[in-house]
């Protein structure tokens, strides 16, 4: 990792990456970059490499929690995965999974559901 004394200063200059910015990439054939990551630490190393992206991915269930599949993993499990990423502050776009099954419950349901993951993640947005 580089020291903050040692930055680049084009590091310092990059903005927030939005949904806008890849539509926009998207439509002018730029690509976009995306890793996942489950802490802070690997969060700032993504985001310090440039990377457009980080996924809080369901399969924290298999590579942090030791599961065989990612059935297992629950909303609050997300919900700590994407509050640990977003305190990395990165200009990278956060792009939380949400549990199996949590989706399919309906439309309603669905929506609470993602505003709670947006939620966690709010204070730092």
């Amino acid at each position: 990792m580089v020291s903050p004394d040692q930055e680049d200063p084009q590091m310092n200059d990059r903005k927030k990456v939005t949904v806008p910015d890849l539509a926009r990439w998207r439509e002018s054939g730029r690509r976009i970059s995306m890793i996942t990551a489950y802490d802070v630490v690997f969060a700032r190393i993504a985001d310090e490499a440039g990377v457009d992206m980080i996924l809080v991915g369901d399969s924290v269930g298999m590579v942090v929690q030791g599961h065989r599949n990612t059935i297992p993993v629950e909303l609050r499990d997300m919900e700590y995965h994407v509050r640990n990423v977003a305190r990395a502050h990165p200009k990278a776009l956060i792009v939380g999974d949400l549990p199996f099954g949590s989706y399919q419950i309906g439309t309603p349901s669905g929506r609470r559901i993602g505003d709670r993951t947006h939620q966690s993640r709010a204070p730092n947005a």
